[in-house]
C-alpha cells in the first residue's frame, strides 16, 4: 500500500520524465528494427546481377543479328558517328570491324622513332580508340562483331602482307620471315605469346566493358585449323568471353562445336544459303562491294559471269536467311572509303532492301509465343517502314 501511495504521490514532472525515457528507448528500438528490414530487403537484390536487355540471348530468347562489316571503323580518317548513325537509322543491329587494317596501315603496336612496330609493345591508346567508337555504336543499340585476327592481311594480296605489322621488315622484332606472305608462320605455336599479350589486351581494354554486346570473331576467313582457334577460344573463354565466333574455312565440324556463331562467307545469292544449316547458330556474310564505275552502285555477286544482284536478289538473299532464322552481314570493304560521294545512297540503298524483307516478314507474322491475336510483331531494333 505504502508502495503504491508512493508511485501515486510523485510528482507530474517526474512522470512526465520517466515517460519520456520510456519512448526514447522504444523509438530508438523501432529505428534499428526498420533499418534491419530494410537492409534485409535490400540485400537480395544487389546481390543480383543487372538485368542484360541487350544482350544476344544465343542460349534463351531470340535475335536475329542483320547488319554490315566494315574493315576501317578504326580507322583515324573514319567518320565513324556517321557511319553508326545511318547503320542505326537504316534498321541494322551488328556491325562486323576489324581490330586492325594491313591496307589502311594501322595496328595495335608501338612504332618506334623509326617508324616501325615493336610486337612486343602494345599502344594502350589505340585500344582506348577502339573502346570509345566501341561505346558509341552500343549507346546507339548496335551490336559488334569484333575480328580479333585477319588472315587476308597476312596474305600475298596487293598492300596486305608488305603493309603487316608482323612483317619482318616492319618489326624491330626480326618476324615474320616470309618473302611473299605470313602464313602458314603465323600460326607457329613461337608466336603465341605475342598473341596472347594483345588477347590479354583486348579483354582488358574492350572485352570487360562490353563482353554483353560484343562478339569476338577469332579470324577472318582462317586457315589455321581447329588446334590454333581452339588455344585462342579456350583463352577468351578462360577471361570470361560470353560471345564467341568464327569464320574458318578448314575443320568446320570440329569448330562449330566451340563457337557460339559460325559464319559462312561470301554468299551473295539466295541459291547459295545452305537451307540445312538453320538456326541463330550460323551467319551469312555476303562480300558484296561497290564497284563505283561511272558513280553506278552494283554488287558483286557472280564475278566469272559478270553478274552483278540486282535490289530483288539482294531482297530474296535476305528473305531466304531470316526464314531459316540465321544472322546475316554485308561486307562493305572494298573501295567504301575511296568514294566519299556515293557512302549515304549505296549504305541506305543496300539496308533498304533487308528493313524491306524484315518488315514484310514480321507484318505477316502472328504473335503465336503469346497465343495473341494482336498480329504484329516488330523485328528487334528494326524501325517500321515509313
Amino acid at each position: 500500500m505504502e508502495i503504491s501511495r508512493a508511485i501515486q504521490e510523485k510528482n507530474p514532472a517526474e512522470r512526465r520524465l520517466s515517460y519520456y525515457y520510456k519512448m526514447k528507448n522504444f523509438l530508438i528500438f523501432l529505428f534499428i528494427l526498420i533499418i534491419a528490414s530494410i537492409a534485409c530487403l535490400l540485400s537480395p537484390a544487389v546481390a543480383q546481377p543487372k538485368p542484360q536487355s541487350q544482350t544476344f540471348q544465343l542460349n534463351s530468347g531470340w535475335e536475329q543479328l542483320i547488319g554490315v562489316g566494315f574493315y576501317s571503323l578504326f580507322s583515324p580518317q573514319m567518320k565513324y558517328q556517321q557511319f553508326a548513325r545511318i547503320t542505326r537509322d537504316s534498321g541494322c543491329n551488328l556491325v562486323r570491324v576489324w581490330a586492325y587494317n594491313s591496307y589502311g596501315k594501322y595496328f595495335p603496336w608501338k612504332k618506334n622513332p623509326r617508324g616501325r612496330y615493336d610486337l612486343r609493345q602494345l599502344d594502350r591508346e589505340y585500344f582506348k580508340m577502339m573502346s570509345q567508337r566501341i561505346a558509341h555504336l552500343h549507346r546507339l543499340g548496335l551490336k559488334v562483331m569484333l575480328v580479333l585476327f585477319d588472315e587476308s592481311g597476312l596474305r600475298a594480296l596487293p598492300g596486305a602482307w608488305e603493309n603487316h605489322a608482323w612483317n619482318w621488315r616492319n618489326n624491330v622484332n626480326g618476324f615474320i620471315k616470309a618473302p611473299k606472305q605470313g602464313i602458314p608462320d603465323f600460326y607457329q605455336p613461337e608466336y603465341w605469346p605475342f598473341q596472347r599479350r594483345y588477347l590479354d589486351m583486348m579483354w582488358q581494354m574492350v572485352g570487360k566493358k562490353f563482353n554483353h554486346s560484343i562478339l569476338f570473331e577469332i579470324n577472318n576467313e582462317g586457315s589455321s585449323g581447329w588446334q590454333w582457334e581452339k588455344r585462342v577460344i579456350a583463352h577468351l573463354r578462360a577471361k570470361g568471353a560470353r560471345y564467341i565466333a568464327s569464320s574458318s574455312k578448314v575443320d568446320m565440324e570440329q569448330i562449330i562445336p566451340l563457337v557460339d556463331i559460325y559464319s559462312f562467307h561470301g554468299v551473295n545469292l539466295a541459291e547459295q544459303v545452305d537451307a540445312s544449316h538453320q538456326g541463330k547458330k550460323y551467319m551469312w556474310s555476303s562480300d558484296g562491294k561497290m564497284q563505283g564505275s561511272s558513280g553506278v552502285i552494283q554488287f558483286k555477286g557472280r564475278p566469272e559471269t559478270g553478274h552483278y544482284p540486282s535490289a530483288e536478289e539482294i531482297h530474296q538473299l535476305t528473305k531466304k536467311v531470316l526464314q531459316i532464322g540465321g544472322h546475316l552481314e554485308f561486307n562493305l570493304s572494298g573501295r567504301l572509303e575511296a568514294n566519299n560521294g556515293l557512302y549515304d545512297s549505296f549504305l541506305l540503298k543496300l539496308i533498304g532492301g533487308i528493313r524491306q524483307a524484315v518488315a514484310k516478314k514480321y507484318r505477316k507474322t502472328k504473335d503465336k509465343q503469346r497465343g495473341s491475336k494482336r498480329g504484329k510483331i516488330k523485328s528487334p531494333g528494326v524501325p517500321p517502314l515509313p
